[in-house]
């Protein structure tokens, strides 16, 4: 695994701290050594965040209150966040996140990849190929395909090896479909519905 360590206060709960509360928090979290904090306050309270930095011994991570490229330019003017955890899901695909990814470069901040509950490993082989084009991306991304039973892509195509992933040398983005699986869950699909990512819940 990635020597990184992160340690994520979900944004329901966090939104019941104030920046005291947090601190106050985090400064017991001190002697684990995490490298940072994602989210420790509510995603609109970005001047919070700042203020909470300059109080913080370790790294603060804003990953939903920098959904979108104005979000994340507000937040680097406030001074809002260490480390931004950014996906193309949220920046409107692979150019977003380029964008966003040199928006960050530009001030020296670096970037760690969002990763979505639910997505596929599409989503994975397609972030491969732009993270490896990122000079200032972290180590410890994000990626979710490997919560899911069954994939869609062919078996093989995402291996870890000792905590990373391997760029596929194949052209385009790498992807391969399992045909089968895919025409086994489109029919599951048109009888079932759509399906949230909670499991005990479908529409």
């Amino acid at each position: 695994m990635s020597s990184i360590a992160w340690f994520w206060l979900p944004s329901i709960r966090a939104e019941l701290y104030s920046e005291g509360e947090a601190n106050k928090l985090l400064l017991q979290m001190a002697d684990y050594q995490i490298d940072w904090v994602e989210q420790p306050l509510g995603i609109y309270n970005k001047k919070g965040m700042a203020l909470l930095r300059k109080m913080m011994p370790m790294r603060l991570a804003i990953g939903q209150g920098a959904n979108n490229l104005e979000e994340i330019n507000r937040a680097i003017n406030l001074q809002a966040a260490d480390v931004y955890v950014v996906g193309f899901h949220e920046t409107g695909g692979i150019l977003g996140l380029k964008k966003a990814a040199a928006m960050l470069q530009a001030s020296n901040l670096p970037l760690n990849r969002h990763g979505i509950v639910g997505e596929t490993g599409i989503s994975t082989l397609a972030a491969l190929q732009v993270l490896a084009t990122i000079p200032n991306i972290t180590d410890g991304n994000q990626v979710m395909h490997h919560l899911l039973a069954e994939d869609i892509v062919v078996d093989g195509l995402l291996t870890f090896n000792e905590g990373r992933i391997l760029v596929p040398g194949i052209p385009g983005f790498g992807i391969e479909l399992d045909r089968d699986r895919v025409e086994r869950f489109a029919r599951a699909y048109k009888k079932l519905g759509q399906c949230s990512v909670n499991p005990v819940h479908c529409d």
